[in-house]
């Protein structure tokens, strides 16, 4: 569990780092706000791999 954490902290510093990227190079409002949510997608999709693998693993643990 404290692996998935830190692989969250991760996925959030890896988000803040793309949203200032997005918003140094967007040309306007509507692109920037595009990108965010394009990044925040994969953000979610990723944070929900993690916790899939953290709870296959604690039932891997469980088992043993």
């Amino acid at each position: 569990n404290k692996m998935a954490e830190e692989d969250k902290v991760a996925l959030r510093n890896i988000r803040r780092s793309a949203n200032d990227d997005i918003k140094k190079t967007a040309d306007n409002e509507d692109e920037e706000k595009e990108g965010k949510e394009e990044v925040q997608d994969l953000i979610k999709k990723y944070t929900a791999k993690i916790d899939e693998i953290a709870k296959d693993k604690e039932k891997d643990l469980m088992t043993v």
